[in-house]
Protein backbone atom coordinates (compact mmCIF):
# COMPACT_ATOMS: atom_id res chain seq x y z
CA UNK A 1 0.00 0.00 0.00
CA UNK A 2 1.51 3.25 -1.26
CA UNK A 3 2.35 5.48 1.56
CA UNK A 4 0.68 9.48 1.26
CA UNK A 5 3.07 12.32 2.21
CA UNK A 6 1.89 15.62 3.01
CA UNK A 7 3.21 18.55 1.15
CA UNK A 8 5.01 20.72 3.84
CA UNK A 9 3.85 24.09 4.37
CA UNK A 10 5.95 27.49 3.07
CA UNK A 11 7.30 29.25 5.73
CA UNK A 12 5.43 32.69 6.64
CA UNK A 13 7.52 35.68 5.74
CA UNK A 14 7.20 38.14 8.68
CA UNK A 15 7.29 41.94 7.54
CA UNK A 16 9.71 43.55 9.90
CA UNK A 17 8.33 46.87 11.23
CA UNK A 18 11.27 48.81 10.09
CA UNK A 19 10.18 48.27 6.84
CA UNK A 20 7.16 49.67 6.68
CA UNK A 21 8.12 52.60 8.13
CA UNK A 22 11.08 53.14 5.99
CA UNK A 23 8.35 52.70 3.05
CA UNK A 24 6.18 55.58 5.09
CA UNK A 25 9.40 57.41 5.01
CA UNK A 26 10.06 57.61 1.42
CA UNK A 27 6.19 58.54 0.17
CA UNK A 28 6.83 61.54 2.62
CA UNK A 29 9.11 62.60 0.96
CA UNK A 30 8.44 62.15 -2.36
CA UNK A 31 5.35 64.42 -1.68
CA UNK A 32 7.22 66.93 0.18
CA UNK A 33 9.83 66.97 -2.98
CA UNK A 34 6.65 67.22 -5.36
CA UNK A 35 4.99 70.03 -2.98
CA UNK A 36 8.87 72.12 -2.76
CA UNK A 37 9.06 71.44 -6.76
CA UNK A 38 5.88 72.81 -7.83
CA UNK A 39 6.08 75.97 -5.11
CA UNK A 40 10.04 76.54 -6.98
CA UNK A 41 8.90 75.99 -10.38
CA UNK A 42 5.78 78.54 -9.29
CA UNK A 43 8.09 81.11 -7.58
CA UNK A 44 10.51 81.05 -10.89
CA UNK A 45 6.90 80.95 -13.87
CA UNK A 46 5.66 84.44 -12.30
CA UNK A 47 8.50 86.56 -13.08
CA UNK A 48 9.32 84.78 -16.76
CA UNK A 49 5.37 84.67 -17.77
CA UNK A 50 5.16 88.89 -16.22
CA UNK A 51 8.19 89.44 -18.37
CA UNK A 52 6.68 87.90 -21.43
CA UNK A 53 3.12 89.38 -21.07
CA UNK A 54 4.86 92.67 -20.91
CA UNK A 55 6.82 92.28 -24.00
CA UNK A 56 3.51 90.91 -25.97
CA UNK A 57 1.79 93.55 -24.76
CA UNK A 58 4.36 96.34 -25.35
CA UNK A 59 5.21 94.66 -29.01
CA UNK A 60 0.98 95.24 -29.78
CA UNK A 61 0.58 98.24 -28.04
CA UNK A 62 -0.63 100.95 -30.50
CA UNK A 63 1.93 103.76 -31.16
CA UNK A 64 0.14 106.72 -30.24
CA UNK A 65 -0.41 105.07 -26.76
CA UNK A 66 2.83 104.20 -25.98
CA UNK A 67 3.22 107.47 -23.73
CA UNK A 68 0.52 106.65 -21.78
CA UNK A 69 0.96 105.97 -18.13
CA UNK A 70 -1.10 102.29 -16.40
CA UNK A 71 -2.27 102.41 -13.00
CA UNK A 72 -3.00 99.96 -10.60
CA UNK A 73 -6.42 100.27 -8.89
CA UNK A 74 -7.21 102.18 -5.69
CA UNK A 75 -6.06 103.65 -3.38
CA UNK A 76 -2.72 103.52 -4.46
CA UNK A 77 -2.89 103.90 -8.27
CA UNK A 78 0.45 102.91 -8.42
CA UNK A 79 1.73 104.29 -11.93
CA UNK A 80 3.95 102.94 -14.64
CA UNK A 81 5.41 103.91 -18.31
CA UNK A 82 6.51 101.73 -20.90
CA UNK A 83 10.27 101.72 -21.64
CA UNK A 84 11.66 99.19 -24.17
CA UNK A 85 9.66 96.27 -23.50
CA UNK A 86 8.99 96.58 -20.26
CA UNK A 87 6.38 98.50 -17.83
CA UNK A 88 8.59 100.86 -15.31
CA UNK A 89 7.03 101.85 -12.16
CA UNK A 90 6.70 105.97 -11.45
CA UNK A 91 9.21 107.13 -9.70
CA UNK A 92 9.01 110.66 -9.30
CA UNK A 93 6.00 113.08 -9.47
CA UNK A 94 6.99 114.41 -12.82
CA UNK A 95 6.26 111.35 -14.48
CA UNK A 96 2.94 112.20 -14.79
CA UNK A 97 2.04 114.78 -17.18
CA UNK A 98 -0.97 114.92 -18.22
CA UNK A 99 -1.78 116.14 -21.68
CA UNK A 100 -2.28 119.65 -22.02
CA UNK A 101 -0.94 120.56 -19.15
CA UNK A 102 2.62 121.14 -20.13
CA UNK A 103 3.36 124.39 -22.28
CA UNK A 104 4.79 124.04 -25.55
CA UNK A 105 8.15 124.92 -24.48
CA UNK A 106 8.21 122.86 -20.91
CA UNK A 107 8.77 125.67 -19.04
CA UNK A 108 5.44 125.70 -17.37
CA UNK A 109 2.57 123.49 -15.87
CA UNK A 110 -1.02 123.93 -15.09
CA UNK A 111 -3.16 122.70 -12.94
CA UNK A 112 -6.41 123.05 -11.24
CA UNK A 113 -6.97 122.45 -7.31
CA UNK A 114 -9.06 122.73 -4.33
CA UNK A 115 -6.63 122.43 -1.77
CA UNK A 116 -2.45 122.36 -1.85
CA UNK A 117 -2.69 118.38 -1.54
CA UNK A 118 -5.04 118.39 -4.47
CA UNK A 119 -1.76 119.47 -7.14
CA UNK A 120 0.35 116.27 -6.06
CA UNK A 121 0.15 114.45 -8.99
CA UNK A 122 -1.25 111.06 -7.06
CA UNK A 123 -4.31 112.71 -6.21
CA UNK A 124 -4.65 114.22 -9.64
CA UNK A 125 -4.49 110.86 -11.38
CA UNK A 126 -7.09 109.46 -8.71
CA UNK A 127 -9.30 112.75 -9.88
CA UNK A 128 -8.90 111.47 -13.53
CA UNK A 129 -8.91 108.00 -13.26
CA UNK A 130 -11.35 107.27 -10.39
CA UNK A 131 -14.10 110.29 -11.88
CA UNK A 132 -16.00 112.13 -9.64
CA UNK A 133 -18.82 114.99 -9.90
CA UNK A 134 -17.14 118.58 -10.26
CA UNK A 135 -17.70 122.06 -9.06
CA UNK A 136 -15.45 124.19 -10.92
CA UNK A 137 -15.99 127.09 -9.38
CA UNK A 138 -14.80 125.61 -6.20
CA UNK A 139 -10.96 124.96 -7.78
CA UNK A 140 -8.28 127.25 -8.57
CA UNK A 141 -6.15 127.08 -11.58
CA UNK A 142 -2.42 128.13 -11.39
CA UNK A 143 0.23 127.85 -13.79
CA UNK A 144 3.88 127.00 -12.19
CA UNK A 145 7.07 127.59 -13.44
CA UNK A 146 10.93 126.17 -12.45
CA UNK A 147 10.84 126.47 -8.28
CA UNK A 148 8.55 129.63 -8.81
CA UNK A 149 5.71 128.34 -6.52
CA UNK A 150 2.14 128.03 -7.72
CA UNK A 151 0.47 131.39 -9.77
CA UNK A 152 -3.29 131.49 -9.23
CA UNK A 153 -4.50 132.63 -12.44
CA UNK A 154 -8.36 131.80 -12.88
CA UNK A 155 -11.46 129.78 -10.81
CA UNK A 156 -11.68 126.30 -12.74
CA UNK A 157 -11.12 122.97 -13.52
CA UNK A 158 -9.20 120.68 -16.05
CA UNK A 159 -6.89 123.98 -17.61
CA UNK A 160 -4.39 122.94 -20.52
CA UNK A 161 -2.15 124.90 -22.60
CA UNK A 162 -3.71 125.80 -26.22
CA UNK A 163 -0.80 127.59 -26.86
CA UNK A 164 1.69 129.50 -24.96
CA UNK A 165 -0.49 132.43 -24.40
CA UNK A 166 -3.66 130.63 -23.80
CA UNK A 167 -5.34 127.96 -21.46
CA UNK A 168 -8.92 126.58 -21.83
CA UNK A 169 -10.24 125.40 -18.66
CA UNK A 170 -13.98 124.20 -17.30
CA UNK A 171 -15.98 126.50 -15.37
CA UNK A 172 -19.52 126.22 -13.67
CA UNK A 173 -21.06 127.63 -17.17
CA UNK A 174 -19.45 125.67 -20.03
CA UNK A 175 -15.72 125.70 -21.04
CA UNK A 176 -13.34 129.17 -21.20
CA UNK A 177 -10.13 130.41 -22.89
CA UNK A 178 -7.87 132.68 -20.57
CA UNK A 179 -5.05 134.89 -22.49
CA UNK A 180 -2.62 134.75 -20.26
CA UNK A 181 -1.36 138.01 -21.67
CA UNK A 182 -4.00 140.30 -21.24
CA UNK A 183 -5.67 138.20 -18.42
CA UNK A 184 -9.34 138.48 -20.51
CA UNK A 185 -11.51 135.57 -19.93
CA UNK A 186 -13.83 134.20 -22.93
CA UNK A 187 -16.81 131.51 -22.22
CA UNK A 188 -16.35 129.75 -25.49
CA UNK A 189 -19.17 126.96 -24.98
CA UNK A 190 -21.67 126.73 -21.99
CA UNK A 191 -23.26 123.60 -21.17
CA UNK A 192 -26.93 122.06 -21.28
CA UNK A 193 -29.06 123.48 -18.36
CA UNK A 194 -28.78 121.13 -15.70
CA UNK A 195 -25.26 119.22 -16.45
CA UNK A 196 -22.81 118.33 -14.08
CA UNK A 197 -19.30 117.73 -15.19
CA UNK A 198 -17.47 114.49 -13.95
CA UNK A 199 -13.84 114.57 -13.42
CA UNK A 200 -12.59 112.60 -15.55
CA UNK A 201 -11.95 115.25 -18.72
CA UNK A 202 -9.34 114.45 -21.35
CA UNK A 203 -7.39 116.65 -23.94
CA UNK A 204 -5.14 115.21 -26.92
CA UNK A 205 -1.98 115.10 -26.85
CA UNK A 206 -2.13 117.71 -29.94
CA UNK A 207 -4.53 120.26 -27.87
CA UNK A 208 -7.22 120.20 -30.51
CA UNK A 209 -9.80 117.71 -29.07
CA UNK A 210 -11.51 118.00 -25.68
CA UNK A 211 -13.99 115.03 -23.80
CA UNK A 212 -16.09 115.52 -20.83
CA UNK A 213 -18.63 113.70 -19.42
CA UNK A 214 -21.77 114.77 -18.02
CA UNK A 215 -22.29 112.99 -14.85
CA UNK A 216 -26.09 113.17 -14.61
CA UNK A 217 -27.04 111.64 -18.17
CA UNK A 218 -23.77 109.54 -18.42
CA UNK A 219 -23.40 111.44 -21.62
CA UNK A 220 -19.71 111.62 -23.22
CA UNK A 221 -18.90 114.74 -25.47
CA UNK A 222 -16.37 115.02 -27.53
CA UNK A 223 -15.50 118.50 -29.37
CA UNK A 224 -12.51 120.43 -31.47
CA UNK A 225 -11.25 123.32 -29.44
CA UNK A 226 -9.52 126.13 -30.55
CA UNK A 227 -8.62 129.57 -29.00
CA UNK A 228 -11.85 131.47 -29.51
CA UNK A 229 -14.41 128.24 -30.57
CA UNK A 230 -15.48 124.45 -29.73
CA UNK A 231 -17.08 122.39 -32.21
CA UNK A 232 -18.91 119.58 -30.95
CA UNK A 233 -18.19 116.65 -32.63
CA UNK A 234 -20.00 113.80 -31.36
CA UNK A 235 -22.28 112.77 -27.86
CA UNK A 236 -21.50 108.64 -26.81
CA UNK A 237 -22.38 106.96 -23.88
CA UNK A 238 -20.33 107.51 -20.77
CA UNK A 239 -16.67 105.59 -21.65
CA UNK A 240 -15.98 104.26 -18.00
CA UNK A 241 -11.75 105.14 -18.84
CA UNK A 242 -11.47 107.05 -21.93
CA UNK A 243 -8.24 107.70 -23.86
CA UNK A 244 -7.91 110.54 -26.33
CA UNK A 245 -5.31 110.73 -29.00
CA UNK A 246 -4.64 112.86 -31.62
CA UNK A 247 -6.87 110.41 -34.18
CA UNK A 248 -8.70 108.53 -32.58
CA UNK A 249 -10.22 107.76 -29.13
CA UNK A 250 -9.43 104.66 -27.13
CA UNK A 251 -11.44 102.83 -23.89
CA UNK A 252 -9.90 100.65 -21.06
CA UNK A 253 -12.19 98.32 -20.02
CA UNK A 254 -11.64 96.05 -16.69
CA UNK A 255 -12.50 92.53 -16.49
CA UNK A 256 -11.94 89.56 -15.30
CA UNK A 257 -9.52 88.81 -18.63
CA UNK A 258 -7.52 91.89 -17.69
CA UNK A 259 -7.58 95.42 -19.34
CA UNK A 260 -9.39 94.82 -22.55
CA UNK A 261 -8.57 98.13 -24.97
CA UNK A 262 -10.30 99.10 -27.86
CA UNK A 263 -10.56 101.84 -30.23
CA UNK A 264 -13.23 104.15 -31.48
CA UNK A 265 -13.38 106.61 -34.27
CA UNK A 266 -12.73 109.58 -33.82
CA UNK A 267 -16.78 110.15 -33.58
CA UNK A 268 -17.02 107.33 -31.50
CA UNK A 269 -19.15 105.55 -33.82
CA UNK A 270 -17.08 102.12 -35.15
CA UNK A 271 -15.22 100.32 -32.27
CA UNK A 272 -12.58 97.29 -32.03
CA UNK A 273 -10.63 95.33 -29.75
CA UNK A 274 -7.26 96.12 -30.06
CA UNK A 275 -5.48 94.45 -27.18
CA UNK A 276 -6.42 92.57 -23.90
CA UNK A 277 -3.57 93.52 -21.06
CA UNK A 278 -3.18 90.18 -18.71
CA UNK A 279 -4.39 89.79 -14.96
CA UNK A 280 -0.80 89.37 -14.20
CA UNK A 281 0.03 92.74 -14.71
CA UNK A 282 -2.26 94.08 -12.67
CA UNK A 283 -3.57 97.12 -14.65
CA UNK A 284 -6.74 98.30 -14.01
CA UNK A 285 -6.70 102.14 -16.03
CA UNK A 286 -4.67 104.29 -18.30
CA UNK A 287 -4.04 107.51 -18.44
CA UNK A 288 -2.29 109.62 -21.32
Amino acid sequence: MDETISPTPAPVKVKKPGSRIALLFFITLGVIVLIGSAFFASMLYSPFKRVADEAFVVLRMPPELKRAHFYTSAPTYDGYHISGLQFVRNTTRDTIVLAGTESLDRSRRVLSYTELEDSVPMNVTAHYVGGRKIVPGEWTIAITESNRGLKPVARGFAPAFLDETHIAFFTDIGIAVLDLNSGIEENIYEHPPGSRIDSRIRYSPDRTLVMWTNALTNETMLGRISIHSLELLAVNTKFGNPILTDAALYEARKTLRGLEIWKYDIDGSIERKILTIPPSLSFTSMLI
